[in-house]
């Protein structure tokens, strides 16, 4: 995993495998943060419950599509709040985006939906070519879509 780890490192990216390391630490910041405001918290000791989904094969295995059903304990949500995360390896095939991923996508999509649970994953795009794009979203909110 390290050689993959140092590849993302070079492009100015976090290695995929590395995602519910960072979440888990996010919500232990969140933790510290409010008990500054109220010492009665305690955090639990286990913020974070992470399970790989590949959906391929549904096991736990590194392969270049990834999606975690994470169980994340907030203080607003002590008991725990469910949400989907979804990846790509951008170690693989530049963590290009085609009709393979498209599908993973709306699977894991649909899973979430089904389960009532937010879910989503970024796509980025570079920035030369963002000025070469505009977008009209219907009555300017881009949850009723596009004009």
């Amino acid at each position: 995993m390290q050689p993959k780890r140092y590849q993302a490192h070079l492009i100015g990216t976090t290695y995929v495998y590395d995602f519910p390391e960072l979440f888990s630490k996010a919500l232990h910041n969140l933790w510290i943060k409010a008990r500054t405001t109220d010492s009665s918290l305690s955090s639990p000791k286990n913020t974070l419950e992470a399970k790989t989904r590949t959906w391929e094969h549904d096991e736990l295995a590194e392969v270049e599509r990834v999606a975690w059903v994470f169980t994340l304990r907030t203080p607003e949500y002590p008991s725990g709040r469910k949400v989907v995360v979804i990846v790509n390896d951008i170690t693989y095939k530049i963590g290009s985006f085609g009709p393979i991923e498209d599908q993973f996508f709306y699977t894991v999509t649909k899973y979430a939906r089904e389960h009532g649970l937010p879910s989503g994953a970024r796509i980025g795009l570079g920035e030369e070519v963002m000025n070469l794009f505009s977008c009209s979203w219907n009555d300017g909110h881009p949850e009723k879509g596009i004009d």
